[in-house]
């Protein structure tokens, strides 16, 4: 599997679609950092003479050209299409096959049906100048499969003859179409595509790029006001069943499911109906309870977006995951044991989260890119770790039960996560990531929540080892991209800068210069996914961890349930003071500032705080966050907030931190004075 799935996905989309145009795209597509794929797709191209899109908006524009479903759900298409794919990627589904033979299974019952769910929705009032138009006539053919014993493949030769009657009917009506130009007069309409057509059948794979590069050939030999586009589209959709034909190598079950989507299977039009809700969430969530829960109309659904959007996500996770066949697994093979089984999995699932977001503050709730959403604690309960719940999974991984058990291989990969936790439940950090090193990353399935549980562990017991040695910039990559692969749908606290324009009257920062330069919400998720894992690992270890003398007799009970306000951040495992040294430089300058004027170039005035003694040069520009590059005195203030949030626990002192960060004079200066040293410092490495 590729080190970013979702990413490798848009990367197959854009090359069948012959929209690549990068050189080096297999090197591209393993690198491992999640930024270069990020910056490739947000990297702008041309899509005519006039105007311009991102890469994965061109991609996205591509396949909605002849669509004419409402522009919300066009708009939702990407957002809930990754969305569906991380909720899948976690969902933990019990195989007892190999981990190749396991992708192949996860291909069959969650990539196709979703394949053939996107097809079935898109074609809804879709044109002929729509892929989707046609990828619904082609699947309708029967005779588009083609059986070789037990093997179906595409029927190239029946897709060969849809686009001749095609391009035959097109150009009825059509008096002259062709003006008197350099043609052969030998071929008729379109003769550049008619040979590229005349070699379907042969034994190699045709692209899109070189199909629109013969399309533009072919314009110019018609009359202005003959469109080819639909033909195009109809080629391309050709093409595109070639490739999944190719890629996935189970087009007679696609071809299949398909048929019996439109038909209306009623477990996969039940899927169908849950994604379209998805993709029309803003105009269809106030009437989410009555798909969702069955309740009557007009009872009162959660009020917020990502609340509607968790709850469908979940919800297609889970009829996905009805469409793989039900385990047999030895001693639980029956409708009592199996059930409590799943259920031991869910809650180990459970048992590495990030704590519920209280509230996310937002001058403009309009704005997608900032939420306002409150939260009632009384919801906020949470089971504590004990080894003796998961007695079951424990059970299944025994020797005693390898000749009977098939299932043996995927329940072991969970004994590392509960031996870790039950080792920081007991005092022993050592221990447990221990445990979690001496895994072996091939024991580990391609699907499931295990990666994302052991990775945030980890990176927090590394940081509260202090171990410095093999701790470097970036070591902990493979953790980040774990935590980005398999942590599913998250909502991460998002708590508006004051420093942004339209944010706060005293606001000073562009939003795009504050995404190029927050170490949170910027081109550095690598730092944002660490800060992530360890606002995790403490709610984690407070949830889990006991308060020894102070325990009341309520959380005693293993099996109790905690309101956030009663976990112990007392714990020695938490990551104290994380913050201190940003604190205590916040706090110099508070106590420094009526000595400084800040009516004052940035450079002066932070020339002013050195001469002054109240900071020094390095502490204007080092990094203040424990293994957070960039974390600079004035980079940390434009998200002062959150950065408290992620990187403080109850008991920390940051009081200078909140303090310092109201101040938005201050922090402008800051941050520009840092600025202005970045640049310096570039113009020294240049000499």
């Amino acid at each position: 599997m590729k080190t970013h799935p979702f990413a490798a996905l848009i990367y197959s989309i854009e090359d069948t679609l012959g929209l690549d145009q990068h050189y080096r795209k297999s090197q591209q597509i393993s690198r491992s950092p999640y930024d270069p794929h990020r910056e490739y797709f947000q990297h702008t191209v041309a899509i005519d003479s006039d105007d311009a899109l991102a890469r994965l908006h061109d991609v996205f524009h591509r396949l909605h050209v002849g669509s004419h479903l409402p522009p919300e759900m066009i708009d939702a298409h990407m957002d809930i299409s990754e969305g569906i794919f991380n909720a899948i990627m976690r969902k933990a589904i019990p195989q007892k096959e190999t981990m190749k033979k396991c992708e192949r299974d996860y291909v069959r019952n969650a990539l196709i049906p979703l394949l053939c769910t996107d097809i079935f929705i898109f074609k809804d009032k879709a044109d002929p100048t729509s892929i989707y138009y046609h990828l619904d006539q082609l699947l309708m053919i029967d005779d588009l499969v083609t059986r070789d014993g037990n093997h179906a493949s595409f029927q190239k030769a029946a897709a060969q003859k849809y686009m001749r009657n095609y391009i035959k009917s097109f150009f009825n009506g059509w008096e002259n179409p062709i003006e008197k130009t350099k043609l052969n007069v030998g071929y008729s309409l379109i003769p550049e595509l008619l040979d590229y057509l005349k070699d379907l059948t042969k034994p190699f794979y045709q692209t899109c790029k070189q199909l629109n590069k013969l399309a533009a050939q072919c314009k110019e030999g018609l009359r202005p006001g003959i469109d080819l586009e639909p033909i195009v589209a109809a080629y391309t959709a050709v093409i595109i069943l070639q490739d999944i034909d190719k890629k996935i190598d189970l087009f007679g079950h696609f071809h299949r499911t398909y048929q019996r989507l439109v038909s209306g299977d009623e477990i996969l039009t039940s899927l169908e109906s849950l994604v379209r809700y998805a993709l029309n969430i803003k105009n269809e969530r106030w009437h989410m309870p009555e798909l969702l829960f069955h309740t009557p109309h007009g009872v009162e659904t959660p009020p917020h977006y990502n609340d509607c959007k968790v709850l469908l996500l979940d919800s297609i996770s889970e009829k996905i995951a009805s469409f793989f066949k039900k385990p047999k697994i030895y001693k639980f093979d029956n409708e009592i044991k199996l059930p409590q089984l799943n259920a031991r999995v869910n809650e180990l699932s459970k048992m590495v989260l990030l704590p519920p977001t209280p509230y996310y503050l937002a001058a403009d709730p309009l704005d997608s890119y900032y939420n306002l959403y409150k939260l009632n604690e009384n919801s906020m309960k949470f089971t504590r770790f004990s080894k003796n719940n998961f007695s079951e999974i424990i059970a299944l991984t025994k020797p005693d039960y390898y000749k009977c058990n098939q299932y043996q291989q995927y329940f072991s990969q969970y004994i590392p996560l509960i031996e870790a936790l039950d080792f920081i439940k007991k005092g022993e950090p050592e221990l447990a990531l221990n445990v979690i090193n001496s895994v072996p990353q091939d024991t580990l399935f391609p699907f499931g929540f295990i990666k994302h549980s052991l990775a945030v562990l980890k990176i927090g017991l590394m940081y509260l080892s202090g171990d410095k040695k093999g701790f470097t910039h970036h070591s902990l990559m493979s953790q980040v991209n774990d935590i980005i692969n398999y942590q599913g749908l998250v909502f991460i606290p998002i708590i508006a800068s004051i420093h942004v324009v339209m944010n706060s009257k005293d606001a000073w920062l562009s939003k795009n210069e504050y995404e190029n330069n927050s170490i949170l919400f910027g081109g550095n998720t690598y730092n944002a996914i660490i800060s992530q894992a360890i606002y995790c690992y403490n709610f984690t270890i407070a949830r889990h961890c006991s308060h020894d003398a102070k325990l009341t007799h309520e959380l005693q009970n293993e099996t109790s349930e905690k309101k956030h306000s009663q976990f112990n951040y007392n714990s020695p495992l938490i990551l104290h003071n994380l913050l201190d040294n940003l604190n205590d430089i916040c706090g110099k300058i508070l106590l420094g500032l009526d000595q400084i004027s800040t009516d004052v170039k940035p450079v002066i005035f932070a020339k002013k705080l050195y001469h002054a003694r109240i900071i020094t040069e390095e502490e204007l520009t080092e990094n203040l966050i424990y293994r957070v590059n960039g974390s600079s005195l004035g980079v940390c203030l434009l998200d002062h907030l959150t950065i408290v949030t992620f990187f403080s626990v109850p008991g920390d002192n940051v009081e200078n931190i909140v303090e310092l960060g109201k101040n938005t004079r201050v922090v402008e200066l800051l941050f520009r004075a840092y600025q202005y040293h970045q640049t310096l410092d570039e113009k020294h490495k240049k000499q």
